[in-house]
């Protein structure tokens, strides 16, 4: 997908900081690259 295309779909989300509780959650193995994985990069680079 080209950068202007993730710019246009993304929102911009607060920051979290450390010490939130998200940011001490286990993280899972990237099996496939779906729609929701193509929002959270679209999100990321907004």
């Amino acid at each position: 997908m080209p950068i202007e295309e993730l710019v246009r779909i993304g929102r911009v989300l607060p920051i979290v900081r450390w010490g939130e509780p998200v940011m001490h959650a286990r993280t899972r193995q990237v099996t496939e690259f779906d729609t929701s994985l193509q929002t959270l990069l679209a999100e990321l680079v907004a």
